[in-house]
């Protein structure tokens, strides 16, 4: 079937509006390669309200969340060409999947002077622990939620171990604050240490002042990004998928003040504290999912590196991890020859092109997305990721 018929067959189904967001060439390319994998298809049925069925995670992921790495991947690359940074950074797990991508682009586009890069282990975990100079701190940090009680956070949150640990008893501590400073100098003491082997192990990867880096993470307010600057005296800059702004009734425990003033580029900026603006930070949540490694968080810093935390993930959720993003590779391996990489991909277009996986446009039918959760690592719970109907929410 000819490109021309697979637009026409487009136009006549839910999927009819995404051609109002075309505005360059590589966009007219995203739209007709997507309108011949669907409408192209012989296999695929439209149902009563003109949505296309999509039954399995592999197109799923290269539908609807390939044209949207396309487009963050062509903005990284050209911001980092010009940008000059020495090293890129590319966070544990966030930035696992972008970091592939980095090489193998570098590679179809043949660019040249590239920064180097590397794989940097961080967490919220690991630099909260790593970050607590004064009382001030430990009270911050130890204010958020843990979800397995205040002994399992002592340990997992702050590194202590389970012999400096007082049993949480209610008629001695009176909240878990109280409980928390009981443990103050003993914290105290392991943050200096985590801290120590933390910079010993950046040292060892040749990073030095003097120098100027790209930090990548996925989506963040800079939480991270600020930790790490109290820890170490590094020019480092943000680079991020999506940085938004606290959200109204959230826990802080750093300084949004200090997070304001951070240097950080991003391809998606939330600037409401209220509002999820767009499709990509509606469901960012389920994103961060898939662009993830199979890899455990990290949850310290000991003399040997990095101190992998438990794998809370199923065997089942990493293979479908693994799929989803087997399939985004696919993609991009697909669309990035017929694209011109000084062109614009338009972020309205990709972001109404992630949003067509919902219910008002696609009868989506995957069954390994009815139980969707992602394990939030600071706090260790798990936040469940549910299907949309309609318009911004959550997943």
């Amino acid at each position: 079937m000819r490109k021309s018929e697979c637009m026409a067959k487009m136009h006549e189904s839910a999927w009819k509006e995404i051609t109002n967001f075309v505005v360059t060439q590589n966009d007219r390319v995203i739209v007709e390669e997507l309108a011949v994998r669907v409408f192209g298809n012989p296999y695929t049925r439209l149902d009563e309200q003109g949505r296309p069925r999509i039954n399995r995670i592999e197109e799923f992921a290269y539908l609807f969340i390939g044209p949207f790495v396309a487009g963050l991947m062509r903005w990284f690359l050209l911001h980092v060409q010009r940008e000059h940074y020495d090293k890129i950074l590319f966070s544990t797990r966030d930035g696992y999947l972008v970091q592939k991508l980095y090489h193998r682009l570098i590679e179809i586009y043949d660019l040249r002077d590239m920064p180097k890069d590397c794989y940097f282990p961080i967490s919220r975990t690991l630099c909260a622990a790593a970050a607590v100079f004064v009382r001030e701190d430990l009270l911050r940090f130890g204010k958020v939620g843990y979800a397995h009680g205040p002994e399992a956070m002592l340990t997992r949150r702050f590194g202590l171990k389970k012999e400096q640990i007082k049993p949480f008893e209610h008629d001695k501590f009176s909240n878990v604050e109280e409980y928390i400073l009981a443990h103050e100098q003993q914290i105290m003491i392991r943050s200096k240490q985590i801290r120590e082997h933390y910079l010993k192990y950046m040292r060892g990867i040749g990073l030095k002042e003097g120098e100027h880096y790209a930090l990548f993470d996925f989506v963040s307010s800079g939480t991270c990004q600020l930790l790490l600057k109290y820890i170490c005296n590094l020019s480092i800059s943000g680079v991020y998928a999506g940085r938004y702004f606290p959200f109204k009734g959230i826990t802080n425990y750093t300084s949004e003040q200090d997070k304001y003033r951070l240097p950080i580029h991003a391809y998606v900026v939330n600037q409401s504290t209220i509002e999820r603006e767009t499709n990509f930070f509606a469901d960012y949540n389920f994103l961060e999912l898939i662009f993830t490694s199979k890899d455990p968080s990290i949850a310290s810093m000991d003399q040997h590196g990095p101190v992998f935390d438990q794998e809370l993930r199923s065997m089942k959720e990493l293979e479908h991890i693994d799929k989803m993003q087997t399939a985004i590779f696919s993609y991009m391996e697909d669309i990035s020859k017929k694209l011109i990489l000084d062109e614009e991909i338009s972020f309205p277009l990709v972001d109404f092109i992630f949003g067509l996986k919902n219910a008002k446009y696609t009868r989506e039918e995957c069954s390994c997305l009815d139980q969707c959760e992602l394990v939030e690592d600071f706090g260790q719970g798990r936040i469940q990721l549910k299907r949309r109907s309609y318009g911004t929410g959550v997943f």
